[in-house]
């Protein structure tokens, strides 16, 4: 779970996507960030709340993928050795 200035970011895992991102702002709307198939282990939000950063297991290895937060866009791969 990480804090920042407009809510809090947390992980749910389950059996059947792995790993779900939800938001929760600070006047309690909570919103899903990622609810997919592919394991989702770890986010994070930028400074400017612009951007997040996401630790996903696409190809079976860690990778960190970012995209527009929070209403998201095209998500792109960041080139980073095992996901860290």
């Amino acid at each position: 779970m990480k804090r920042n200035s407009h809510g809090i970011l947390y992980v749910v895992i389950n059996k059947k996507t792995q790993g779900d991102l939800y938001f929760i702002r600070n006047d309690g709307v909570k919103s899903v960030i990622q609810n997919d198939v592919i394991a989702t282990t770890s986010g994070h939000i930028s400074p400017d709340n612009a951007w997040i950063a996401v630790t996903r297991h696409e190809t079976g290895t860690p990778e960190v993928w970012v995209e527009r937060f929070p209403n998201g866009g095209l998500r792109q791969r960041v080139p980073v050795a095992n996901g860290n």
